[in-house]
């Protein structure tokens, strides 16, 4: 009995295997979740420009690079009659970022200018996070030059959770970074994007170690939500970190928010080698929200800023922080205005001039007001004197100088050796003088006089002319006002900063004080 029941099973699921196999192909429902395509390159790998068609093939390039396929001096393009709607990759931890620290997008793309959207990850392991998570460049005589320009991404939803400080999340790519130069144009990135140690719209961060030029990133613009988690994290509009870059007409709209060290464009921005980083026609409008109690560095274009250089360069954005907060970066014209009256010995002044941005109930309206009578400060060719601006070294200088006392002949001074500072320069005069008495020494030959005014820069050029000097025994000291931001006693500007900052008793002995 059992016997015969088998063999009629056997015999029905043959007889259907057979009917199944006679049938039309069934359409089966797509998955829920994407399915990468490799096929636009596997028909021609040798091919030095591929076009890729729809989200599945992008899909298919992470696939590719991740697994070692670098892209050099390859080209990828986007087709712009297809729609590029990442949906299916969301589910999970999401979109699968192009390149990673071992294996790094080395190629070049261009979205032409078709949106990208529903890009969405979900992450909270150690990595880059982005469209594309690392992208690098090395030496190559192709004659590409961008290696992304025209990427449209819309709808971003980044968010990684996790706590490892080196994590580098933006809408674009995670990390860039290469031994030549890479260059970024026409980006857009709407969104929103959080993340944790580097974090920005479109970069986490920058770290070219080129020595030859600077990463360039050009008209791209950011009006993501950007958010950082991390107390002295990295985070900005654009960009977390940028490390030896040029930003050229670039701007951001979005919020951010951030605990750490935080900027309209970018969080922290820094030269090399010499060469400054800088900024071009950058504008936010974007509100700057840094915690109350560690957002140190603030500003409306970046937190804070070594061996930058700003151009044309604006802010209308609310800023708010905890300290160093500032609507760019460093020391404003007021903020200038009111330390050289603190100065000086006699106040007692007849005010003869004023400005008409200066209504007399500022803070500042009265040292602005009494140094312009005495001829060590003047307003702009506008007739205003723009309070909220910030300092260049070549303006500092030269108000230095006006309120400095000099003995001697200075009538005869050497010409400077700083290449950007030519004969017909403005304050060319006042510039030597201040060499000459040993105020100010310039950077590799360069004295970037139109960079803004570091406050490490203002102590210590104040200190100089003020013939102040601590005794590195005071580096011992359990009694110092010190700052949040002001790291260990190797940085150079230490000594200065800790005696413009703490009232005390001493003795000089060989132009040296000796704290009491």
């Amino acid at each position: 009995m059992n016997r015969s029941i088998t063999k009629k099973m056997i015999s029905l699921l043959l007889t259907l295997a057979l009917v199944l196999s006679l049938a039309p192909a069934l359409t089966l429902p797509a998955l829920a979740a994407g399915t990468a395509d490799t096929t636009w390159y596997t028909a021609n790998p040798s091919a030095a420009s591929f076009t890729i068609s729809n989200a599945d093939e992008l899909a298919g390039l992470a696939v590719l690079v991740n697994g070692g396929n670098a892209f050099i001096d390859k080209t990828i393009v986007l087709d712009t009659n297809s729609a590029f709607d990442l949906s299916n990759y969301a589910a999970g931890t999401g979109w699968t970022p192009i390149g990673t620290s071992e294996h790094p997008f080395k190629g070049y793309f261009n979205g032409n200018d078709h949106p990208i959207s529903n890009l969405t990850i979900n992450a909270d392991a150690p990595g880059s996070y982005g469209l594309f998570g690392v992208v690098q460049a090395l030496i190559s005589a192709s004659s590409n030059t961008y290696n992304l320009q025209n990427v449209k991404l819309t709808d971003v939803t980044v968010n990684y959770t996790g706590t490892d400080s080196s994590a580098s999340v933006g809408g674009l790519a995670g990390s860039i970074t290469g031994d030549r130069s890479l260059n970024f144009k026409n980006c857009t990135v709407a969104g929103t994007i959080a993340g944790y140690g580097y974090t920005g719209g479109l970069f986490g961060c920058i770290s070219a170690n080129n020595s030859l030029s600077p990463v360039v990133i050009s008209n791209c613009s950011s009006s993501a939500s950007v958010s950082g988690s991390l107390a002295r994290g990295y985070t900005g509009g654009l960009i977390g970190q940028a490390v030896f870059t040029t930003f050229s007409t670039v701007s951001n709209t979005g919020a951010v928010t951030a605990v750490g060290y935080t900027g309209g464009i970018a969080g922290y921005a820094a030269g090399n080698n010499g060469t400054p980083c800088v900024f071009e026609n950058a504008t936010n409008s974007g509100a700057i929200t840094a915690n109350d109690t560690t957002g140190i560095n603030v500003g409306g274009i970046v937190g804070l800023a070594e061996k930058t250089n700003f151009t044309t360069v604006h802010n209308t954005g609310n800023i708010s922080g905890y300290s160093k907060v500032g609507g760019i970066v460093g020391m404003t014209r007021a903020e200038m205005a009111q330390m050289f009256y603190n100065l000086l010995r006699d106040k007692n002044v007849t005010i003869s001039k004023t400005f008409p941005d200066i209504g007399g109930d500022e803070w500042y309206a009265k040292a602005v007001n009494v140094m312009t009578t005495l001829g060590i400060v003047s307003g702009r060719d506008d007739g205003l004197f723009h309070p909220n601006d910030k300092m260049t070294r070549a303006e500092f200088v030269t108000v230095a100088v006006r309120f400095g006392t000099f003995t001697g002949d200075f009538s005869k001074l050497p010409p400077l050796s700083f290449t950007d500072v030519p004969a017909t320069h403005w304050a060319y005069d006042d510039i030597a003088k201040a060499v000459a008495v040993g105020w100010i020494q310039g950077d590799n030959g360069k004295l970037s006089p139109d960079a803004y005014m570091t406050r490490a820069e203002v102590a210590t050029l104040v200190n100089r002319m003020l013939n102040r000097k601590a005794d590195a025994a005071v580096e011992g000291r359990t009694d110092l006002r010190q700052y949040h931001d002001m790291g260990d006693t190797t940085k150079w500007y230490w000594l200065d900063v800790t005696e413009a900052s703490n009232s005390h008793d001493y003795t000089r002995e060989n132009g040296v004080e000796s704290w009491n």
